[in-house]
């Protein structure tokens, strides 16, 4: 175990958590003193991003009861915060605005490249919906809303579509998007100011798999299923699969595929199981192949990052309220534990600033 500080890191974290019946108040910062605070209070801002110009950051209020929407509508918020850091006098973020996620419990948010805009996956609602942003990083009312339809074999999970994320394909203007309840993963046609258009491509998943979560090369896309514990790789023009691994061994633990990213060489891939509650890299060429698992120091990790120059790697462990810190090989792409840990109430998310 390396007794890797604090100070040796060469990022702050900014932490996206679930408020609603945990101890949490919205989302907190992590300096590199290993300093916890809380930068805003905002309702269950589960999923966070951050804008191209590194000045604004975005979440997702995941409820489906927000105050300022519609009357009788279900839908959750997207907010946008301006980052304040004062040095040794603190860190936290000012309130810019909300808008109304169009669509119940959005769990996922991509900002495009150039910082125009933003889609949002609204997982009860089965929609996502495009937002221009402003060059403050205001968000404009939404642009365009694409509802799906479906249903899966899970009935506890799949009654309906639940669209859980999206991926933008920044090359050719197009955004791939996961339905975890319709078993789809879709391909969507966007204009330079995000509007969206009609589908041009599918995949069809397997029946009950749960397509949750999504990462690409140049030649193929490659798509978590939470429910089946799959990675499958597809080719990136036409879509055909071509590798199908399950992510777990032969167990008896309950377990869900939780998050998936490249790191920064696109070498290898990095993956989380909630139930197993464990950290899996994959190498990626000449075909996938699961290279190393770790337990993950805590329990359900739903979202992890890497950051440090990709020479560490960050999960949050939503249910044991708890980050837990790994250092990474760059050259084997493989992870080893370190003494840094620290609490904070119900993680969801963790990127660097």
């Amino acid at each position: 175990m390396t007794k890797l500080q604090w100070s040796d890191l060469a990022s702050q974290l900014i932490i996206g958590t679930y408020t609603r019946d945990t101890n949490s108040s919205g989302i907190y910062h992590l300096d590199q003193s290993g300093n916890l605070s809380c930068a805003a209070e905002t309702d269950n801002p589960s999923y966070l991003a951050i804008h191209p110009n590194g000045q604004v950051l975005y979440c997702v209020n995941e409820t489906s009861d927000y105050s300022d929407a519609v009357e009788q509508s279900l839908t959750g918020a997207v907010s946008a915060f301006q980052l304040s850091d004062l040095g040794s006098s603190g860190f936290f973020l000012d309130l810019i605005n909300q808008q109304p996620s169009m669509g119940a419990d959005p769990c996922h948010l991509s900002i495009h490249s150039s910082g125009n805009y933003l889609v949002t996956s609204n997982y009860s609602g089965g929609t996502f919906a495009s937002f221009a942003l402003e060059s403050n990083g205001f968000i404009e009312s939404f642009q365009s809303l694409t509802s799906h339809t479906g249903s899966g074999p899970n009935k506890d999970r799949q009654f309906s579509a639940h669209v859980h994320s999206s991926l933008l394909s920044e090359s050719n203007q197009q955004v791939f998007i996961a339905d975890l309840g319709a078993d789809r993963v879709m391909r969507y046609d966007l204009d330079e100011q995000g509007a969206i258009g009609i589908h041009s491509q599918q995949i069809v998943s397997k029946s009950g798999s749960g397509p949750r979560y999504l990462a690409k090369n140049d030649t193929h896309l490659f798509v978590l299923n939470e429910l089946d514990n799959t990675l499958v790789s597809y080719d990136l023009d036409t879509l055909s699969e071509q590798q199908n691994l399950s992510v777990v061994g032969p167990t008896e633990t309950e377990n869900l595929a939780a998050h998936l990213a490249f790191s920064a060489d696109f070498r290898y891939l990095y993956l989380t199981n909630r139930g197993l509650d464990s950290v899996s890299v994959y190498e990626v060429e000449p075909h996938l192949k699961c290279i190393q698992t770790l337990t993950t120091g805590g329990e359900h990790p739903r979202h992890f990052s890497l950051f440090n120059n990709d020479q560490s790697l960050v999960v949050a462990n939503q249910h044991s309220n708890n980050l837990v810190v790994f250092e990474r090989d760059s050259a084997t792409g493989k992870l080893s534990e370190t003494e840094l840990e620290i609490s904070v109430p119900a993680p969801s998310c963790v990127l660097p600033l």
